[in-house]
């Protein structure tokens, strides 16, 4: 009497185990499966399939949303990365898998967005490259300002437009370039004569007009004896001795002036320059630039992190190596995390959930009918 009971007990529980351990989705295992060997669409799709054939599951729809996260995070994260090193293919698949899984994803809507902001600035930079080759510098500057407006940091726009700049300066300070050639030797022989008797006899020998300022004296006298001197050392060695300067306006005139602060100011030449800033502040900047190079004609923009600076071409080349050094990117680390929420009502659940009612027909020796309850 006593050992079918036992033998019936039992099958209830192996009964119980076998109901358990078939009670999920077929479609579920498969998902399951797909996720640990790597194949995510393929899997999600899967797990997509048993939430909505169990829309009262919620174990199905909390490991659907689980695992469509993880895999939108990672997604994601590849595709900024790809995006970052410029292989904008790449980063425009990885977007759109963030949208076949999410259509409604913020991020990766921007991410395709931005991928076509940089193919039109790709293409415009190349455009301006095509002009820059042509010597059309004009034409190249306005694509290169379009895209520096709305992308600062851009590398290639940036190298170009400092090129520009650079190429604009050298060419104004070629012509204002003395043509004749002053490498000619000079022999000069004056006692006590009129500094423009002087700059008269190297003028005959040079073919270059001197000119004086308003302010020289007319009865300025030089002595000066040289033998074999190159014109040019010969007119810098008689501007020295008379605390004089000189600069040139054309290819073959001159202007002699004091040199003085207040002529320095008057006749230096002058060049505007624009920074785009990428990574530094420009107010910092800014101050940098007007504390080391004593420079007084600045201007910023905040909104656009733009320095206007207007100065001699020589302070200008100074300040651009100073921006070089302080508008570098700072060193970045990227780390993937993940945030896993833990309940600990969630391990209670854990393992075989027993049924709470049962009862099973049994039949006694003498043939009579009884039963058994859960706890028996």
């Amino acid at each position: 009497m006593t050992r079918r009971p036992q033998i019936v007990r039992t099958g209830l529980v192996a009964a119980c185990v076998l109901i358990a351990a078939c009670a999920q989705d077929p479609a579920f295992r498969s998902g399951m499966q797909l996720v640990a060997e790597g194949r995510t669409d393929e899997g999600l799709a899967q797990l997509e399939l048993a939430m909505r054939q169990a829309p009262q599951n919620v174990e199905y729809r909390s490991v659907y949303y689980r695992q469509r996260d993880l895999a939108l995070q990672q997604l994601l994260a590849r595709g900024d990365s790809a995006r970052a090193s410029n292989d904008n293919e790449l980063a425009e698949g990885l977007y759109r898998r963030v949208l076949w899984l999410d259509p409604g994803n913020l991020r990766a809507k921007a991410g395709v967005d931005q991928i076509t902001t940089d193919r039109r600035h790709k293409e415009l930079v190349a455009e301006a490259d095509e002009l820059v080759k042509k010597n059309d510098r004009v034409g190249a500057t306005p694509k290169l300002r379009s895209v520096l407006a709305e992308n600062p940091n851009h590398r290639d726009a940036r190298a170009m437009q400092r090129r520009i700049d650079e190429a604009t300066v050298q060419t104004t300070l070629a012509a204002k370039t003395l043509k004749p050639d002053l490498k000619r030797t000079i022999s000069l022989d004056f006692r006590d004569a009129t500094l423009r008797a002087v700059f008269e006899a190297i003028s005959r020998s040079s073919g270059v007009n001197y000119v004086f300022d308003r302010d020289m004296r007319p009865d300025l006298r030089a002595t000066i004896q040289l033998k074999n001197k190159n014109i040019d050392d010969a007119v810098r060695i008689l501007l020295v001795a008379n605390q004089l300067d000189q600069k040139v306006l054309d290819e073959d005139t001159v202007i002699i002036y004091p040199n003085t602060p207040a002529k320095h100011a008057e006749y230096r030449e002058l060049t505007v320059k624009a920074f785009h800033l990428a990574n530094a502040d420009v107010q910092q900047v800014l101050t940098m630039i007007r504390t080391i190079l004593k420079t007084q004609y600045l201007a910023y923009d905040e909104k656009r992190n733009l320095l206007v600076m207007r100065d001699t071409p020589e302070a200008i080349r100074a300040a651009e190596k100073l921006v070089a050094l302080q508008d570098s990117a700072e060193p970045e680390v990227m780390l993937e995390l993940e945030v896993l929420e833990v309940s600990q009502t969630r391990l209670e659940t854990l393992g075989v959930r027993w049924p709470t009612q049962a009862t099973a027909s049994v039949v006694g020796a003498a043939g009579t009918a009884g039963s058994l309850t859960l706890p028996e």
